[in-house]
């Protein structure tokens, strides 16, 4: 691949990502999650007291579920149509057909394409990291709010961004892309988000009757674009009291880590 090319084709995707309705609309979706979404709604014992103890809004359990649970509500829609329209766009306006005339190859184009969405959806994540940081760490600074903080750790938000943000976003943004370009067909890149919201929120999150076998919980839980059946099923279902929530590292499993993989691999691929 020609990387002048692909640089230019990148480039002024994400400029025009940057302008675009969807982009400004997502941060402002972005800013009423982040605001209001509790951050400690998993934790067990999260809601009240424990020996003089409250959850922290700011410890790496807390800052995982909220990344989990906001970028799945923000990103799922918007990521999508970002990326499933790229292609469809320049057909609509007649771009593509010029393109062709060039000695701009497919390949070079769909890495542009993507690449361009991908760097746009960058920025987004960082202003979603910028607004945790406000609203989880401005409270303690300036001393108003009713949350409980505990010391800032830097690592606690990159991680938790990188690990329960950044899988989903990729994972939708490459499948609506590729939808796009492959059925040119808006509808189709409509119902990406629309079976992603309904298996989620259906299947992965809710589907527990009594008779699912441990295997069968540990395979939905490897399955869920959103790492949040893990949250629920594996880390917070045993309450080992808010102390340990709120100073201890998440204690990741192989389960985690093959949803994890699982996620960027269907991106990457």
């Amino acid at each position: 691949m020609n990387r002048t090319r692909l640089a230019a084709i990148a480039g002024h995707e994400a400029r025009t990502q940057l302008r675009s309705p969807a982009f400004w609309v997502l941060l402002v979706i972005l800013l009423a999650i982040t605001s209001t979404l509790n951050p400690v709604a998993m934790i067990p014992s999260g809601e009240i007291e424990v020996g003089g103890e409250r959850a922290f809004a700011n410890s790496p359990h807390a800052l995982a579920q909220s990344f989990a649970i906001g970028s799945f509500f923000a990103y799922t829609f918007f990521a999508a149509l970002m990326a499933g329209f790229a292609v469809i766009r320049d057909d609509e306006s007649g771009v593509g057909d010029l393109l062709h005339a060039t000695p701009l190859t497919a390949g070079e184009h769909a890495v542009g394409k993507l690449s361009g969405v991908a760097a746009a959806l960058g920025v987004a994540l960082a202003v979603h990291l910028a607004l945790a940081l406000l609203f989880y760490e401005g409270p303690a600074l300036f001393g108003t709010g009713s949350a409980a903080h505990g010391p800032f750790r830097a690592t606690a938000y990159l991680g938790a961004a990188a690990l329960f943000a950044l899988p989903g976003i990729a994972w939708t943004a490459a499948v609506a892309f590729a939808v796009g370009a492959r059925s040119r067909r808006p509808m189709a890149v409509y119902a990406v988000p629309t079976v992603l919201f309904v298996y989620t929120i259906l299947i992965s999150w809710n589907f527990a009757p009594a008779t699912l076998g441990a295997g069968w919980d540990r395979l939905l839980a490897i399955l869920d674009p959103t790492a949040i059946r893990w949250l629920d099923r594996v880390l917070f279902r045993i309450d080992r009291g808010v102390a340990y929530w709120n100073t201890a590292a998440i204690e990741f499993d192989w389960t985690f880590v093959l949803n994890r993989l699982l996620a960027l691999g269907i991106a990457g691929g």
